[in-house]
């Protein structure tokens, strides 16, 4: 069915996965940074096939976050190997110097729209690329951030050439963020380059002095200018409410609750309420069976891999246990604290539930068996003997203690060919018979 679908409607489907929010890329608390949470990486929805990875990859390239050096060169390599990505890059966040990987980026990315880099640049970073690379791009939206007291050369350096590319380089440049603690430490070149710019429409900052915002008041190119903390506004409103300029620009921005803290509501990804939050499962219908409309085949491997975890602790594809599983095997128990008991006990309630799933479970139930006591191996065999084909279904048969009973029952025991005979007490490598 997927495959008949047309290259766009694939692509709005794929769009969520591989789409980063606006909230995400702009965020600028130094904190519950949300890039910083990511455990696994969308690309692997590119995985599945070739056509996904077609339609897929200008959507993975459009918005392209570096937190560090191993994710640099890799971008690096990747557009190096495939020059034709760099025209899908539209938001571009660097967080760090990096050397001279970002230059490589935007100067092979010429439609970046969206800039995001930050000014806590040490004295041991490499900040060269990056200010290199500033004149060659022309964004549309500029962010950058400050949060520590880093105050070098190489920092110095790249603010001043913010400064120029602002005045002069960037004509395209609507809005300029700027999120820090510190903004004395950039009010004088800010207020520099916005009174050469002519693009230049709306300003965000997290703090604004009083002084830097009344010479904002001004610049007649300003269309809006919002103060993204909102404890500033009960210092600066009567600054504001005394100048109709200021009046009319400046916007205050409300405290919303983030992470179990308060915050601006720019630096809070959104929350979504438990009113309108999706349900996690469907209604109840009456009468539904699962897998219904699915070839008998296709649901019973389903459900069979589903059973596979629910009833044993490794995928069934995997190899059959080890001589580093004897001791674990002997107490119940594996390195990872899985208790085989339990998941014996899993498959046999499962195998209660109905016929279908006792048909489903019991390869899984037989898969590894355990002789623990005495008239263990008799009973074994008993519903061997009941249904001969389930012998065929053991791969691990293991003895805490050879049984009196055992030479009784042994050729009966070793007569499928897929039997593995391990001893805990004295284990053997997987003697096969």
């Amino acid at each position: 069915m997927a495959h008949r679908l047309p290259d766009e409607t694939l692509k709005e489907i794929l769009t969520p996965a591989l789409t980063i929010s606006e909230d995400e890329f702009s965020f600028a608390d130094a904190e519950n940074n949300p890039f910083g949470k990511k455990y696994k990486s969308s690309g692997v929805v590119l995985l599945v096939c070739k056509r996904w990875m077609r339609v897929a990859t200008p959507l993975l390239y459009e918005t392209v976050i570096i937190r560090s050096k191993a994710q640099a060169q890799a971008i690096v390599d990747a557009l190096t190997a495939n020059p034709h990505f760099g025209a899908y890059v539209r938001k571009l966040r660097i967080e760090g110097g990096y050397g001279m990987s970002p230059f490589t980026v935007i100067s092979k990315s010429p439609n970046i729209t969206n800039l995001f880099i930050t000014l806590d640049v040490y004295s041991t970073d490499n900040a060269t690329g990056i200010c290199k690379a500033l004149p060659l791009v022309n964004p549309r939206r500029f962010i950058f951030t400050k949060h520590t007291r880093a105050n070098n050369p190489k920092s110095q350096k790249l603010l001043d050439e913010i400064t120029r590319c602002i005045k002069y380089r960037w004509l395209s440049l609507e809005t300029l963020e700027f999120h820090s603690d510190r903004m004395f430490s950039v009010e004088e070149h800010l207020e520099d380059a916005l009174r050469a710019s002519s693009s230049v429409r709306h300003l965000v900052f997290t703090h604004c002095s009083e002084e830097f915002l009344e010479k904002l008041a001004a610049f007649s190119n300003l269309q809006s200018i919002r103060i993204t903390f909102s404890l500033d506004a009960l210092f600066m409103r009567d600054v504001v409410d005394s100048s109709p300029a200021l009046t009319r620009l400046v916007k205050f921005e409300e405290i919303v609750e983030c992470h179990g803290r308060m915050m601006p509501r720019s630096f809070a990804l959104p929350l979504v309420s438990t009113a309108s939050r999706p349900p996690l499962i469907a209604e109840p219908t009456p009468g539904f069976t699962p897998l219904i409309n699915v070839l008998g085949s296709v649901a019973d491997s389903i459900w069979s891999l589903i059973f596979s975890f629910a009833t044993y602790p490794r995928h069934p594809s995997t190899q059959l246990l080890s001589q580093s599983d004897a001791p674990g095997i002997h107490n119940n128990i594996d390195g990872r604290g899985f208790s085989y008991s339990k998941s014996r006990n899993s498959a046999s309630d499962l195998s209660l539930v109905s016929k279908y799933f006792h048909t489903l479970v019991e390869p899984h139930l037989f898969r590894v068996v355990g002789i623990t006591c005495e008239g263990s191996l008799s009973a074994f065999c008993d519903l061997m003997s009941v249904k001969p084909g389930r012998g065929a279904l053991v791969r691990i048969l293991y003895f805490p203690l050879v049984w009196n009973d055992f030479e009784v029952h042994s050729s009966q025991v070793t007569s499928s060919s897929a039997i593995s005979l391990g001893w805990c007490n004295s284990w053997v490598d997987q003697v096969s018979t």
